[in-house]
């Protein structure tokens, strides 16, 4: 609908919110909230990077709209690259 608006107040670490179109059963949309400004949407071969993540141990979660959520621990050392796998096993859920 043309113009038509909503206003929703989102919490702190709310996790993803879906929001789907009345009238277009086609149209989805996922909006992740997080209380920190390291994150990141993989390109199409699933590949990602943040960087200026401060050094130290950090979990570092995946979220996936069929295979939902994976977490890992990753060490990150300053002027190093880190590398983690988000491998999603079996079917979707």
């Amino acid at each position: 609908f043309q113009g038509m608006a909503s206003t929703v107040q989102l919490q702190d670490e709310d996790g993803m919110m879906r929001i789907k179109c009345d009238s277009h059963g086609w149209m989805t949309e996922y909006i992740g909230v997080v209380d920190h400004p390291y994150f990141a949407v993989s390109d199409p071969s699933g590949a990602f990077a943040m960087r200026g993540v401060p050094e130290g141990t950090h979990t570092i979660q995946a979220w996936h709209e069929e295979y939902g959520l994976l977490t890992r621990t990753v060490s990150v050392e300053t002027g190093a690259m880190t590398a983690v796998d988000f491998s999603y096993p079996g079917a979707a859920s």
